[in-house]
């Protein structure tokens, strides 16, 4: 999980000159981001693209291309058809981001019954399901960014309708324009 200061969504790490904060296993919703003997959990999309499990069928790839203004509906993660995910690489850094949907579906079914908010350096984050967007890190996995605090400060793992991201380059936005228990309808926006 990638926590930037104030308001920001995306950033570089302290480590590489940035503000933001990189927490290892943070993320409740990703096998590989935490373990929990009361729940199974599914890849996340970076995960399942690079290991095989989600064909390019199954998700829209935005492949560095300038000027994309594009709106695709996608099922849970844990659907087995239809298109789960779009991955995007930001033309202006080359970075890939990538967007996909937790719900009570599938492996998601009881994760949110095992999970925590958490409180880190004074900012309370709140787990639930949604829409989720990843970006990637040296190793080309995902790092799940943070929808900006809203009035009470407290920072989702989700972005909820109504909500928009912006890489730190400004060469993606991702607006979340619906949801619901199965399907999440975003606006993929990329710049020149």
């Amino acid at each position: 999980m990638l926590a930037c200061p104030g308001t920001a969504d995306d950033g570089d790490v302290t480590s590489a000159g940035g503000q933001c904060t990189r927490y290892m296993y943070k993320d409740w919703y990703d096998t590989m981001g935490t373990s929990n003997a009361h729940s199974y959990k599914g890849f996340s999309a970076p995960n399942a693209i690079g290991a095989g499990f989600l064909p390019s069928s199954a998700y829209v790839n935005i492949n560095g291309t300038s000027n994309v203004d594009q709106t695709v509906t996608i099922n849970t993660r844990d659907r087995f058809s239809g298109v789960r995910a779009v991955q995007i690489t930001d033309p202006r850094s080359g970075t890939k981001y990538w967007v996909e949907l937790s719900s009570k579906d599938g492996y998601d079914v009881d994760t949110d019954n095992y999970v925590q908010d958490f409180t880190a350096n004074g900012v309370t984050y709140q787990t639930g399901y949604g829409v989720r967007v990843l970006k990637a890190d040296q190793a080309n996995h995902g790092t799940l960014l943070l929808a900006a605090p809203p009035d009470n400060g407290v920072r989702d793992l989700f972005w909820p309708t109504g909500t928009a991201f912006a890489s730190a380059s400004g060469g993606i936005t991702v607006t979340v324009l619906s949801t619901t228990s199965t399907t999440a309808t975003v606006r993929i926006q990329t710049a020149s």
